[in-house]
This record gives structure tokens, sequence and C-alpha cells, in this order.
């Protein structure tokens, strides 16, 4: 049977969760839940030209480990994510979805307009693995 990708991303490991959160945890609003799961590199309902996006995407990332780049925090009343400075993606500003507020869900990370609210003194940078999602798991391969 054919997977159908729901979406293309980087996926983190525990790891590098756990060391987004040692840096910027205290600034996570309380009772929000927190996600950091992945960058969404495509969102599959959003891509013109389906197999060739996805065909693409293996020949050149799937299963590639790669660094990204946090070099801000944005901040709304429903969510919080991390600005990723060097991955392009098919969002309007590339992101990690960090947390989101009681009833809101991580797309909303989509809704930040204020990327400086909170300002990095450095960097955070965090290893990935490029993968897809689709029948209900990360496939890597």
């Amino acid at each position: 049977m054919k997977k159908k990708w729901i979406y293309l991303g980087l996926f983190f490991d525990e790891n590098a969760k756990q060391h987004l959160l040692s840096q910027i945890g205290d600034k996570i609003p309380e009772g929000w839940t927190p996600y950091m799961d992945h960058v969404t590199v495509a969102f599959n309902n959003g891509v013109t030209r389906q197999d060739e996006v996805f065909l693409d995407f293996k020949q050149n990332m799937l299963g590639k480990r790669h660094i990204v780049e946090i070099n801000s925090i944005g901040i709304s009343d429903r969510a919080m994510a991390g600005r990723v400075a060097n991955l392009k993606t098919n969002n309007e500003v590339s992101h990690v979805t960090i947390a989101v507020a009681p009833g809101a869900k991580p797309v909303e990370s989509n809704d930040i307009t204020d990327w400086y609210a909170i300002k990095l003194f450095q960097p955070i940078y965090l290893v990935g693995t490029f993968g897809y999602f689709a029948n209900g798991q990360i496939n890597f391969n």
C-alpha cells in the first residue's frame, strides 16, 4: 500500500527536545502543552504536484541530518515557536512549535506575528533528521 504523506519535516529526537527545553523552558507559559517535535517543511494539502515534491524530498533530503538555528522566539496568546533561520519551508516563517495554550493546536504557531517577543542572547542549535509523516507514523526511509 502506498503511503500518502501528510507532511514532510525535520524531526527532533528526545535529546534535541531536551536541549531546547533547557534553553527556553522557563519562558513557556504555565499550563501550556510543549511540542518541539519538528519543523514542517511542506504540508501535503498546501502543495501542488505532490508526487514531484515527495520524490524530490526523498532523493535529496530523506534520512539526512540537519542542524537548524533558532534565532528568536515568537509568542501569541495561543502558541509559542522558535524561528528557524537556516531551513526554507513552505510556511511564511520557518519555525518549530515549542508549546501551545490549552485548547490550541500546534498549527496555530503559523499565526504568530511577533517573532521578537523574546529575543535570544545567542542562537539555539538543534540537530534533526528529515522524514515524513504518513499512516500515523514518522518515516525516515
